[in-house]
């Protein structure tokens, strides 16, 4: 499934699904946030600042699962990607918890719908 010259379609490469993860995960939950509550000094709160940098952490650790799991042959990168997605986003409630951080749940949890729409849209694009 290559184009014209060898290169692999843009949305089978690593950087679009970087970037695509980065726009739906990390950054459009904060504009939600901020339509919703209306002003700005909500949204840069402490607890929407962790959850912000939690949804950007499960965006790394997401990547590197999936890098990892599409070198075995036959695989399709989806369906083992949405546990680990849910897998990834619960150690990091868990993480948050243990350590008592504050964290906006809806920051948190529209970053885990955005991050698993993402990635089954993905592989439906691919």
């Amino acid at each position: 499934m290559t184009e014209i010259g060898g290169s692999p379609p843009l949305v089978t490469r690593h950087r679009f699904f970087l970037l695509g993860s980065l726009v739906f995960t990390v950054f459009l939950p904060v504009l939600i946030r901020f339509f919703i509550m209306g002003s700005h000094e909500l949204v840069w709160q402490d607890s929407t600042i962790v959850s912000t940098f939690a949804n950007g952490a499960a965006v790394a650790l997401g990547l590197w699962a999936r890098m990892a799991l599409i070198t075995f042959p036959g695989n399709r990168t989806a369906l083992p990607m949405l546990p680990t997605v849910l897998f990834i986003h619960g150690l990091l409630a868990i993480v948050l918890l243990m350590l008592r951080l504050p964290y906006d749940r809806l920051t948190f949890l529209l970053g885990l719908f955005f991050h698993m729409l993402w990635v089954v849209s993905h592989w439906v694009m691919a």
